[in-house]
């Protein structure tokens, strides 16, 4: 181990693990089980840093925790050790004062760090914690892969760069990294649904493997280095914490769970059993006998009718929308022609399941006037028209229901007032709270709503939705996508975790009102009250939906496939783009997902009705049979990933080739390329 460079001061050890602590407070293990270390970063790099600022500087005081004058480690019993920094030091060698004490316990086959406080130089105020930093490294050299939870879930071989190619040409990885290495550093926030679909990450090496779960990951994030010759072409991932409202406020927990012969399946299933443990699981099982509408999503595309869209900015003529200058207004499709769609769709195409969202129904359009959203807009019928449109998805069995949002507003919604509901954030100097901007749609530029107000926005809304129209399912976007909020309002003050509490909330309340109920992206923390996800199925671009050139593996199913009906984003459904559709659709049933579409006007519909059709009939008699399933399993059958098999609970079993050769299983099935075989148990 790297410890011959170092003093082993402590070690912690049971039957399964020998935890070193060094005498700079950084920690190696050994997975006795496969006699596979994990080390710290060695090089002589930190083990630590603390990233302070003082009022009167511009600049951030960074603190190596490995150059504090003193460091004191001792334990508290024969499994649990303490290491305490004292007299912080900045880059340069300035004493600043303070100190921080870490826990580090060690319980089967776990090893836990938990930030226990920390006081501070007196005139300096937090802003960054690393700590385990850039521990349980992999070299390029290693054989193995880090797996990292983004949407679905991606893995990092190390051998990354000599296999991109064809998973490149196919569209599993961004064609970008064709003719480029991948390699980046990055920190991203853990209480981003955009960025971690669930608070974990794991690395596998030879024949061992570990499982990180951030037990306290409202304000985290994560220090991800892949291949970058920056950071000697190593792998890692590991925590950063940042305050709560300006301070540390609480303890910060992290659990490193070690699995001899472990992937990222098994990975998956750890976290499967914690998120039971903690409260962030529900099944469909239940979801339906607390709800009978729900069970009418299985075996449903989603498909996403668009209404209006209105760009109201002046001075934007240079800009524009679909070839179309701006500002402009378009009625795509018109109430009666959602008729005409729906009744289409079950009479000629036999589709007798379906998730009907309708898509800027608003006064004014997508994207505009939110939360001051009802009655809907005349511009495409009158309400009676909405209404009958809505009868006729309840008398063919569909899902019938509106996309909204709650978490942003416009200068244009009469809500807004002076601002009151607007998030606020850390007062600046001689500013006061700024305003927390959203983005820029096509209402203008969006604030972002407290999740408190937002709340009572949409139990201001709901129910007169309910009773003008009854709809079936409901679409509030955005609410699992964006990232946590602090809001620093006198009037409605939260805390990142209190904003997660709010939005919970607004998606229980969906489900009180007996609506099936989605949001954006999909997140673990609102496992128990989500019915579908749309956007936890997306393939990297670039964008929104960024672009690291990970390989796609089925990580959130593998958790949540019997509790959350998976879907693509709106920005990416099937008839999005032709090259992809059927990577799109196989990638679907590997999965185990019904499918997505997206039509923008009834010739839009007319265009793709054909493929809707085909891919219905067998993605939805797929996921009839196997939605309440567990996922159990996940593999590649070919080193160059491109031949993939999943398999669920009831014996089902899913081979896709993504490849050019026709593949032939052990027991002789013959995939051919761009193909794939469900294979079912025998009675």
């Amino acid at each position: 181990m790297y410890g011959d460079k170092l003093k082993r001061v402590l070690h912690l050890e049971n039957e399964f693990l020998k935890v070193l602590i060094y005498e700079n407070g950084s920690v190696d293990v050994l997975d006795k089980s496969s006699n596979v270390e994990w080390t710290h970063w060695p090089d002589g790099e930190p083990t630590g840093i603390i990233q302070l600022r003082a009022p009167d500087r511009g600049i951030p005081f960074i603190c190596y925790l490995s150059a504090t004058s003193n460091i004191r480690l001792f334990k508290e019993n024969e499994f649990k050790a303490k290491i305490v920094f004292e007299g912080l030091k900045c880059v340069g060698g300035v004493l600043l004062g303070g100190s921080m004490e870490i826990s580090v316990s060690l319980v089967e086959s776990s090893v836990n760090f938990t930030l226990e406080k920390i006081e501070l130089p007196k005139g300096f105020f937090l802003e960054k914690i690393y700590y385990p930093f850039r521990n349980f490294y992999l070299e390029k050299s290693d054989e193995g892969y880090i797996v990292w939870p983004y949407a679905q879930g991606v893995i990092f071989p190390t051998k990354m760069n000599s296999i991109k190619g064809k998973l490149c040409e196919v569209g599993l990885i961004h064609p970008d990294f064709a003719e480029n290495d991948i390699f980046f550093t990055v920190e991203l926030p853990v209480y981003s649904c955009w960025h971690f679909s669930m608070p974990w990450f794991g690395a596998v090496k030879k024949n061992s493997a570990y499982i990180a779960i951030i037990d306290t990951p409202d304000d985290a994030y994560a220090f991800i280095s892949v291949l970058d010759p920056r950071n000697k072409e190593r792998l890692i991932i590991s925590p950063i914490w940042i305050p709560s409202h300006g301070e540390l406020r609480y303890p910060r927990s992290i659990t490193y769970t070690f699995i001899s012969g472990g992937d990222y399946v098994t990975m998956a299933k750890v976290f499967r059993k914690y998120a039971m443990e903690k409260g962030y699981y529900r099944s469909l099982r239940e979801k339906i006998a607390l709800n009978p509408n729900v069970e009418r999503i299985i075996g449903a595309p989603l498909i996403k009718l668009w209404i209006m869209d209105r760009y109201p900015w002046t001075g934007a003529a240079s800009r524009t929308f679909g070839g179309e200058r701006i500002p402009f207004l378009k009625v795509r499709t018109t109430y009666k022609q959602v008729q005409e769609i729906l009744k289409d769709m079950h009479e000629s195409l036999g589709i007798d399941r379906a998730l009907i969202l309708l898509v800027g129904w608003g006064p004014m359009g997508y994207d505009n006037l939110h939360p001051d959203v009802w009655p809907p807009g005349r511009w495409a019928g009158e309400i009676s028209e909405l209404r009958k449109a809505r009868d006729l998805a309840e008398k063919q069995g569909y899902l019938f229901g509106l996309h909204d949002n709650y978490q942003d507003i416009y200068l244009e919604s009469p809500s807004i007032g002076v601002g009151e509901a607007i998030v606020k954030t850390k007062e600046v100097a001689g500013v006061g709270h700024p305003l927390q901007l959203g983005g820029v749609w096509e209402g203008g530029q969006a604030f972002i709503v407290c999740s408190k107000c937002g709340l009572k926005f949409a139990k201001r809304n709901i129910p007169q939705i309910m009773s003008d129209l009854s709809p079936t399912c409901y679409f509030v976007d955005t609410t699992t996508a964006a990232p946590l909020y602090e809001c620093y309002d006198a009037e409605h003050p939260t805390t990142r975790s209190e904003d997660k509490k709010y939005k919970i909330e607004l998606l229980k309340y969906l489900n009180d009102c007996n609506l099936v109920t989605g949001s954006e992206s999909g997140v673990y923390w609102a496992a128990k009250y989500l019915h579908y996800a749309e956007g936890i199925m997306r393939l990297e671009s670039g964008g929104w939906f960024g672009k690291f050139g990970g390989i796609p593996v089925p990580l959130f199913n593998l958790v949540y496939h019997d509790s959350i009906v998976a879907y693509w984003h709106q920005g990416q459904p099937l008839n999005s783009n032709r090259k992809l559709m059927k990577v799109k659709f196989l990638l679907d049933l590997l999965y185990g997902n019904p499918t997505s579409w997206n039509f923008f006007g009834i010739e839009g519909y007319k265009e793709w009705r054909d493929q809707l059709k085909e891919v219905f009939n067998v993605a939805s008699s797929l996921h009839r049979e196997i939605a309440m399933d567990e996922m159990v399993n996940h593999k590649f059958l070919t080193d160059d990933y491109l031949v993939q098999e999943s398999e669920f609970s009831s014996g089902i079993k899913v081979i896709v080739n993504f490849g050019e050769k026709e593949f032939v299983t052990p027991e002789g099935d013959k995939v051919e390329p761009m193909g794939f075989i469900i294979k079912k148990l025998s009675k």
